[in-house]
């Protein structure tokens, strides 16, 4: 998925370097060693660097002005981490000022001694970034063959998947996480850094029910495998939680979580991923608490969805045969019917509950059901005709939302 720094700290060379602050930032994205030989380095940096600091004459450890510098210019560059390479007693004598500015900046601060090869470090952060983007490359591959191919069988996609040690099992389903431009357009980061999120949360998973996941533009596109219907419950209430933890950092409404429905053959995962992305228009439409949808639980909507691919004209059809005139009506003169009749059906006719709901006295509501009643030329005493007007202000709904 993607190198964060506290894989870093499972390495052979890396057990040796020791973690002095910054601790919240361990789960940063690491993309590549980096050597500091230059009293700048801002612009010589992408994004995910961890830096090495080599005690120099242009730069010694005694200066701990200009680590203060780096750490406080390369936080828009969001670097992963910096290695403090030098004597024992240089980096035991770090000042507590510069521990505090890498914890406030969530910057991993590591400390390795002279003796350390720096050959050996480096090569051996550079060979698991390789391995990871190799392994994560052959995931990109199966996902997108997955939601994209119309040639690859389930048998097929099973044997890709079983050579490249990929885990699946009997039963598969697709879900997605989207990103708002809001966050977006704070640093451009967010997808990058909930991946690194889930990614450490996920591997507290194990293998109970494997779950690969990959970004794509603002939306990051997950796939699970698990053995029964019980385990699906088990791994959507498990995706729900860590999604719900990282909502801790950002507002619900910066993020949206959808499930497309579970199949049983891999050759399915194509439409499991088209009812997550009509799950997330569901979100977009409805506004549930937390963002989070199931498209197996949409009971009336998934209906919709179909009869909007598949026979959108004879929908619209029924819906200007029952709205038309209160459509007509509100537009001419600024009313609010058919809003009034969504609510009276949706309560149950109930007069109390809907002027409560409308804010409005009970007389203003029966004064407007009257135009209502008028204006269809029905009286609304018939359960099939309220349920036909009720259909058809809530498809009218999902359609003007969806146009």
């Amino acid at each position: 998925m993607s190198i964060t720094c506290e894989d870093l700290m499972g390495l052979k060379h890396f057990q040796s370097i020791k973690l002095l602050a910054g601790h919240s930032g361990i789960h940063r994205t690491v993309t590549w060693p980096y050597v500091v030989i230059t009293p700048s380095v801002e612009e010589w940096l992408n994004s995910g660097e961890i830096l090495f600091i080599i005690n120099s004459n242009e730069h010694n450890m005694s200066n701990w002005e200009f680590l203060k510098r780096i750490i406080i210019d390369c936080s828009s560059k969001r670097i992963s981490g910096i290695v403090l390479v030098g004597s024992v007693s240089d980096l035991d004598s770090i000042p507590q000022n510069v521990l505090k500015l890498s914890d406030d900046y969530a910057t991993p601060l590591y400390a390795m001694p002279w003796d350390l090869k720096l050959i050996n470090v480096t090569k051996e952060i550079i060979d698991l970034i390789v391995s990871d983007k190799n392994i994560q490359k052959k995931r990109e591959i199966f996902i997108e063959r997955l939601l994209f191919s119309e040639g690859d069988t389930a048998d097929s996609l099973h044997d890709y998947a079983i050579l490249h040690s990929i885990p699946v099992k009997s039963l598969h389903f697709i879900f997605s996480l989207t990103v708002t431009q809001t966050i977006l357009s704070e640093g451009n980061a967010a997808v990058s850094e909930t991946m690194s999120i889930l990614k450490s949360i996920g591997e507290l998973n194990g293998n109970r029910f494997p779950i690969i996941m990959i970004p794509s533009g603002d939306t990051i596109i997950g796939f699970c495998s698990v053995d029964s219907d019980i385990q699906v419950t088990h791994a959507v209430d498990y995706i729900t939680a860590i999604y719900k933890l990282l909502i801790t950092k950002y507002t619900p409404r910066h993020y949206a979580l959808a499930f497309g429905s579970p199949y049983l053959s891999l050759a399915d995962m194509s439409l499991s991923y088209k009812e997550s992305k009509q799950a997330l228009y569901f979100i977009k439409k409805t506004n549930p608490e937390n963002h989070i949808a199931r498209f197996d639980t949409l009971t009336l909507y998934r209906l919709f969805f179909d009869i909007n691919d598949f026979i959108p004209k004879s929908a619209s059809l029924f819906v200007d045969k029952n709205l038309k005139t209160l459509m007509d009506y509100d537009e001419k003169n600024g009313s609010e019917l058919i809003t009034t009749l969504k609510f009276f059906l949706q309560h149950n006719c109930n007069l109390i509950k809907t002027a409560d709901a409308l804010y409005i006295h009970r007389n203003t509501l029966i004064y407007r059901l009257n135009i209502i009643k008028r204006t269809l030329n029905d009286n609304l005493d018939s359960a099939l005709t309220r349920m036909s007007l009720f259909l058809s202000i809530l498809y009218h709904e999902f359609t003007q939302s969806s146009n």
